[in-house]
């Protein structure tokens, strides 16, 4: 019994050292495994990583363009109020002138002339100008002169010394406009 002991013991640890070995084989290809898959991994963060920055440069161009046509949407509504303002100015002063003109009409005319034809009120601008926001009255056009009243040439002979106290205070833009009304009147036969 006295060899049968450490015989014993030699099996024991003999099966024990092959159940080692066999789990340290087995842990080996655990291991190899969970290389391997840590080698996948780190591709796909790699590629993951890769496309964030590519999904991070995307928003920061797409952020860039919205504010590019923010400014210039600005820069078109700026301009648009820009013109509106000066569309405004300019209906205004032609309202201007056009009163102007009307009163200027009306001093030139005579006291029966003016008498005769009714006076016309000019058209106030709604809340929406219309470029036709002013109306020019004619009282000598509307009362139709008489042809003996003028000359052959189609005009009165005080209408040059009248002509320049009417226009005395006028700019130059005010004057071509009323010449240009004096020839309609002309043409149409109203002088």
């Amino acid at each position: 019994m006295e060899n049968v002991l450490p015989m014993i013991m030699d099996v024991m640890v003999m099966a024990l050292l092959g159940a080692t070995i066999f789990y340290a084989m087995r842990l080996s290809r655990q291991l190899k495994l969970f290389r391997e898959s840590r080698q996948g991994i780190e591709a796909l963060m790699k590629d993951l990583s890769g496309q964030i920055d590519r999904a991070e440069a995307a928003v920061e161009g797409l952020r860039a363009g919205a504010e590019k046509t923010g400014r210039n949407l600005q820069d078109k509504i700026n301009e648009a109020r820009a013109l509106k303002d000066e569309l405004d100015v300019m209906t205004e002063s032609g309202d201007s002138l056009a009163k102007r003109l009307e009163k200027v009409s009306e001093r030139s005319s005579s006291p029966s002339q003016s008498s005769v034809a009714p006076k016309r009120e000019t058209r106030k601008a709604a809340s929406k100008p219309s470029p036709f926001s002013f109306a020019i009255r004619d009282p000598e056009f509307e009362a139709g002169d008489d042809a003996d009243s003028v000359d052959e040439s189609g005009l009165l002979a005080d209408d040059y010394e009248e002509e320049q106290q009417e226009t005395a205070g006028l700019s130059r833009a005010e004057q071509e406009l009323y010449a240009a009304l004096k020839k309609r009147k002309e043409s149409a036969g109203g002088y």
